[in-house]
């Protein structure tokens, strides 16, 4: 190497591929996106809470009510029914489960066994 940096036509071809870059829209696009500041959460939005053993934490579309996925072990929760836990957080109730994938299936649906979600039951029961 002798020590001189790069030519001026190895510059101006860098600078014309640069431009030409900077110009393309969807790399416009994906830099913007890149460094939107965060979106504002829709209205009722809470963050996913730090408990001991919370594995998924979501609200349900059909309720609006929030329900959490639990390993009941970590959690101190009572296993005996299953060591998965599927949560509305909303009203306390508790289905346990024997696999994750079945916590997994009944979370987007807690009508199904929460009995306050499903009206069996008043919200202070």
């Amino acid at each position: 190497m002798s020590g001189q940096g790069p030519n001026p036509q190895e510059v101006e071809e860098a600078l014309k591929q640069l431009r030409r870059e900077l110009t393309n829209p969807a790399f416009a696009n994906a830099l913007e996106r890149a460094i939107r500041p965060p979106r504002k959460h829709r209205p009722g939005y809470r963050p996913q809470p730090d408990y001991a053993g919370l594995r998924h934490w979501a609200r349900a579309q059909s309720t609006g009510t929030y329900v959490g996925i639990y390993d009941g072990i970590e959690a101190g929760m009572d296993t005996a029914a299953g060591r998965w836990q599927t949560v509305c957080d909303d009203h306390g109730r508790i289905i346990s489960h024997r696999t994750l994938e079945l916590a997994r299936r009944h979370a987007p649906c807690p009508e199904e066994w929460c009995e306050v979600c499903s009206g069996e039951e008043s919200p202070d029961a």
